[in-house]
């Protein structure tokens, strides 16, 4: 990602590069579903999205 982080996650007291991004619903069968949770967890961990 290009240039500093700009968005402030109070949960975890760092800056991100983006705002929270919620996990997805029913509309995805359960496959597809745990696949993006997955990746949307590795993304909150690694700082690079708001963890809510």
């Amino acid at each position: 990602m290009a240039g500093e982080p700009k968005t402030f996650d109070e949960d975890s007291l760092q800056w991100v590069h983006g705002a929270a991004i919620a996990n997805v619903g029913a509309t995805y069968d359960a496959t597809v579903q745990a696949a993006i949770n997955n990746i949307l967890a590795a993304l909150r961990s690694a700082g690079i999205i708001a963890a809510d």
